[in-house]
């Protein structure tokens, strides 16, 4: 997480400073620290010596499924609410 995270602060500076890209250059670098974040972090299952190991999970589509429903719901509750505010305050013009 470390070695991603100075990547990030250093890659701000060269992309968007030294080399002008904008934005687009701190997303670059965020992309990219992240990714060495991720290969440093996935090196820890090619140890022998772990303890922790990455395993198919058990009736995964039940599991989306019942996940996918909670979060539809809620954010037709939240839809419903903001909509229901949105009309008692009345129209609002400039």
């Amino acid at each position: 997480m470390l070695s991603g995270g100075i990547f990030n602060v250093l890659g701000d500076y060269f992309f968007v400073f030294t080399r002008d890209i904008g934005i687009y250059g701190a997303g670059l670098a965020t992309a990219i620290g992240s990714a060495i974040s991720f290969i440093v972090m996935l090196t820890h299952f090619a140890d022998r010596k772990n303890t922790l190991r990455l395993v198919k999970p058990e009736k995964l589509p039940g599991k989306l499924r019942e996940i996918s429903v909670t979060e539809l719901l809620v954010a037709l509750y939240a839809a419903w609410v903001m909509r229901r505010e949105t009309a008692a305050l009345g129209s609002v013009r400039a």
